[in-house]
């Protein structure tokens, strides 16, 4: 309920210091906002979340995680930091997975986490000061092809568009890098997510046959998860 209250909060405040987009989300077609007002919505949801999170789960590292939850993560953290030690994590939240990829190979000084939730951004770089995150609309960011892995943990239903998510995530990585795309709690969850707030969770995650599709039509591979450890 405060959670709730608090994005309700930050919407009231957005009809005043930017009326243009506020409108642009209240008269989406079909409720389904797109471009900035879905980025501006995606915003206000996860810096709704950010705001209510205990410092205590600020980690997936704690003690408290699951066996079956960390199997799940240090599989994702090692698939996308055997690519090589620098990694852009798009969607990073709260910086949680960067423990699992610094133990995974990764290196702090060259990995890169990005948000478009402000609050979230700052929890992590409080958590994190080796890393470098900063808050940013990962399709707006300029491609720089130098990372060897661009990991898209829990992010990708965040997206509409799925080719040009991937388009963006491949022209992030050099040569021989590698697109990571994922959930730990797997596809059903992303689905309940997309079917629960589809305004917000605009995707489900690929299906193998979409996965496929999506690496031809950008020059990827798609690997078998025992090839990406």
């Amino acid at each position: 309920a405060a959670q709730e209250k608090s994005f309700q909060n930050a919407m009231r405040a957005l009809s005043r210091s930017e009326p243009e987009l506020f409108e642009a989300l209240m008269e989406a077609k079909g409720g389904l906002p797109t471009g900035a007002a879905h980025a501006k919505l995606v915003e206000l949801f996860w810096d709704a979340v950010a705001a209510y999170i205990p410092a205590r789960q600020r980690s997936v590292g704690e003690s408290g995680m699951s066996a079956k939850a960390r199997r799940q993560i240090d599989a994702i953290a090692g698939c996308a930091a055997s690519a090589g030690p620098a990694v852009l994590d798009v969607g990073c939240g709260d910086g949680a997975l960067l423990p699992h990829l610094l133990r995974a190979g990764a290196d702090a000084g060259r990995y890169l986490g990005i948000d478009l939730s402000a609050r979230m951004v700052a929890a992590a770089a409080a958590a994190h000061p080796a890393a470098t995150f900063r808050r940013a609309d990962f399709l707006e960011l300029d491609p720089s092809g130098e990372y060897d892995c661009c990991l898209l943990n829990g992010a990708s239903q965040f997206f509409a568009d799925q080719s040009c998510l991937v388009g963006a995530a491949a022209a992030a990585v050099r040569s021989g890098g590698r697109v990571v795309i994922a959930h730990a709690q797997g596809a059903a969850f992303v689905a309940g997510e997309h079917r629960g707030n589809p305004a917000v969770a605009r995707s489900c995650l690929p299906t193998p046959a979409l996965l496929e599709s999506l690496a031809e039509e950008h020059g990827l591979q798609v690997l078998p998860a025992e090839e990406c450890a």
